[in-house]
């Protein structure tokens, strides 16, 4: 709905609840989403779950339970007022990420996303598309790998170190 401004989901009992998929799908005008520790637990798609929720700005990521969720495809895209997302809940059981974190435009406010990890994430592209205000990100599990052609060059991220492979890269 795009009237829908609070929403208090503290009584809610989702244990039941396989499928996320657009569950606040353009609730454009949501500023405040109460949840649950735990919330949505059990799910294994998350994809979409977020996506144009542009005006969530009071909503408490790390109450969330992401540990069997394997597609969070386009999860938080286009959640414009956010300045965190704080993911030290288990993320590592997600595969696709494509997309996860994208926002359009210029006008986005998305500047931590924390905990993220990629341990099992086999499809990455656009995960941070048009992320400009984004000064900290904390990933674990991570793999990087670069394809380098005759113009440009492709990062890839999923299990490995971004450390090494950064300080490689610069010494050499």
């Amino acid at each position: 709905s795009t009237a829908l401004k609070t929403l208090n989901l503290s009584n809610f009992d989702t244990n039941k609840v396989t499928n996320a998929q657009y569950m606040f799908n353009s609730c454009r005008n949501l500023k405040t989403l109460i949840i649950p520790d735990g919330f949505l637990k059990n799910i294994t798609d998350a994809s979409s779950l977020f996506f144009y929720c542009s005006a969530l700005t009071n909503f408490d990521t790390t109450r969330l339970d992401f540990s069997n969720v394997t597609n969070a495809n386009g999860c938080f895209s286009n959640c414009k007022a956010l300045n965190v997302i704080d993911l030290r809940f288990k993320t590592s059981q997600i595969t696709n990420m494509e997309r996860m974190f994208a926002m359009s435009g210029t006008n986005n406010n998305l500047e931590q996303i924390l905990g993220l990890d990629m341990y099992s994430c086999t499809k990455d592209s656009n995960i941070f598309s048009e992320c400009k205000h984004l000064k900290e990100l904390t990933i674990k599990n991570i793999r990087i790998s670069i394809v380098m052609s005759t113009n440009r060059i492709a990062v890839n991220l999923s299990r490995n170190s971004v450390l090494g492979v950064a300080k490689e890269l610069w010494d050499n």
